[in-house]
């Protein structure tokens, strides 16, 4: 068992794992099994439960895909079989051109937006899951945030 230890307010001070015969400070905790917890940042006591704090789980997948990238053909691959990219697109994309359905979506940014990332898409050996042309061209062709997690491996906690 494990021991949260907590303040008033229910921020969680520290934790301390029992063994047994062992002794523990005094103070405000509750006891739960430790074997599936994680990191407990971004969680609190209330009403002797251990709860998540609202918006923790949004940080988290922001954080996860901020954290996520694929080597640029491993993200053509998966494009196409996906279906969202054609073969021969996936293929000129891999030289650095950009693809026929990603032009419209390059020429409608700003003149130095569209500069910089026509230089990132021919330069990157790593693609972000929010590097800029993959957040725009996901608008352009109407994919969601969920859509694109699952080409980039992103799994919500």
């Amino acid at each position: 068992m494990m021991r949260i230890y907590h303040d008033s307010n229910g921020r969680i001070l520290y934790t301390l794992i029992s063994a047994s015969g062992s002794t523990f400070p005094d103070g405000d905790f509750i006891e739960v099994d430790h074997s599936d917890l994680g990191d407990l940042t971004g969680w609190r006591v209330v009403d002797g439960a251990l709860v998540e704090a609202p918006g923790h789980a949004q940080a988290q997948l922001l954080r996860a895909r901020a954290e996520t990238c694929l080597d640029k053909g491993e993200l053509l691959i998966r494009l196409v079989g996906a279906g969202i990219l054609p073969p021969a697109e996936a293929e000129d994309a891999a030289m650095g051109i950009i693809p026929p359905s990603m032009e419209a979506m390059m020429t409608s940014l700003p003149p130095e937006v569209q500069t910089a990332a026509r230089i990132k898409w021919r330069t990157d050996a790593e693609i972000g899951r929010t590097h800029p042309v993959i957040v725009s061209a996901a608008y352009a062709m109407g994919l969601s945030d969920e859509d694109v997690d699952a080409i980039f491996g992103v799994v919500a906690p």
